[in-house]
């Protein structure tokens, strides 16, 4: 009988163990969402745009593919490019 209550009791603190860590981290996921979501405060017109008839491919030997690149630099890695492309704005001064 004893052994039933100390599993019981143990797997009861495991399941509040489990819940308060699952609230935790959706909390906390929710914060960054919110974080992501807030307007920076610069203007993107004071960022200046890259042109788009400076981006090239440019074949890297040292890595052995190609990249892109801009006369700034490489776009980035992992969608730096397509960033770059959505991102252009025209501004109006």
């Amino acid at each position: 009988m004893f052994k039933n209550r100390l599993f019981n009791v143990l797997a009861m603190a495991a399941l509040v163990m489990l819940a308060v860590l699952t609230i935790q981290q959706a909390l906390d996921t929710t914060k960054v969402v919110s974080a992501a979501d807030t307007p920076a405060d610069i203007s993107l017109c004071e960022v200046p745009v890259v042109d788009r008839s400076s981006i090239r491919s440019v074949y890297e030997e040292k890595i052995g593919m190609w990249v892109s690149r801009t006369d700034s630099g490489p776009t980035g890695v992992d969608g730096g490019l397509l960033h770059l492309l959505s991102d252009y704005r025209i501004c109006s001064q």
